[in-house]
């Protein structure tokens, strides 16, 4: 089973983003509360939030994400981690 993305399966945490995949942009890895980690993933990723990280999803690579409150709602319903 494929892991889900970060940017739909969790709220929290931070994302490690790479300038590659078929659109320009690719999601590498996710941690609730270690970026140091993520920094050390091979590709020299770019860190940030996770909220960020769904901002430049939808504004510069046309993602289909859902919206923070969307998300919000949907961990409230136990559908979502984080």
């Amino acid at each position: 089973m494929a892991a889900k993305n970060p940017l739909e399966a969790a709220v929290d945490g931070y994302a490690a983003i790479y300038n590659a995949g078929p659109d320009g942009f690719s999601v590498g890895g996710h941690s609730l509360r270690d970026p140091a980690a993520l920094a050390e993933l091979d590709g020299n990723p770019t860190v940030t939030n996770l909220e960020r990280a769904r901002w430049i999803a939808r504004t510069f690579h046309n993602w289909d994400i859902s919206s923070e409150s969307e998300l919000h709602t949907r961990r409230m319903l136990g559908e979502i981690y984080a």
